[in-house]
């Protein structure tokens, strides 16, 4: 008698559904990877998302490995960063990522990773902007706590803001000094901050 053939996988195909929680977990630790990252700028979704565009992207490419990609991405971050040295949480928090991704992509269909590296790199874009957002929202807590009211941080400063939140740091000698006071705040307290380049809200 002949060998019956089994024709498929036995195994469902997974849908973005299934893969939804996992593609989220995914771009958290991009994102918590990229809080080390100082971008050049940070007005725009390539200047944010430096090294790990680069990451997802190169991970679908044939015969690549997880530490072909990091090893890459490593470059690009570093070309980046005016020289300064990279740290091991930043390189473990890349290192991380990338095998997260690697792992989703894996058991991904193929008609689906298109669609679910486009997901992944709007959502890092997403978190890291929030999170810019919240430290801005944070350094303004912040200066109510140091000036107390808008008149006198506007005395010291010598600006004329109506509301705390039209604040802008930008050209402000003593607004920038605070922020870099706040920063070094923030880093005592063993928190990875923004780079001082973080763009204020609507600039």
């Amino acid at each position: 008698m002949r060998d019956l053939i089994q024709v498929g996988s036995s195994e469902r195909e997974a849908r973005f559904e299934d893969l939804r929680g996992d593609l989220d977990a995914v771009a958290a630790k991009f994102s918590d990877y990229l809080a080390h990252y100082h971008a050049k700028t940070r007005s725009s979704a390539h200047g944010l998302l430096g090294p790990v565009r680069k990451a997802v992207t190169s991970a679908l490419k044939p015969l690549m490995t997880p530490g072909q990609v990091t090893g890459r991405a490593l470059r690009v971050h570093e070309m980046a960063q005016r020289g300064q040295p990279l740290s091991i949480e930043a390189t473990q928090s890349l290192e991380e990522a990338i095998a997260a991704w690697f792992d989703l992509k894996e058991r991904c269909p193929v008609h689906l990773r298109k669609p679910v590296t486009d997901r992944l790199l709007d959502h890092v874009y997403l978190l890291r902007r929030k999170a810019d957002l919240q430290f801005w929202r944070d350094f303004m807590g912040w200066l109510r706590e140091k000036y107390q009211t808008l008149d006198k941080l506007n005395a010291e400063c010598g600006t004329a803001f109506d509301g705390w939140e039209r604040i802008r740091k930008k050209n402000n000698v003593k607004l920038e000094e605070d922020f870099t006071e706040f920063r070094g705040a923030r880093k005592a307290l063993g928190q990875v901050v923004p780079d001082v380049d973080v763009i204020d809200p609507d600039e």
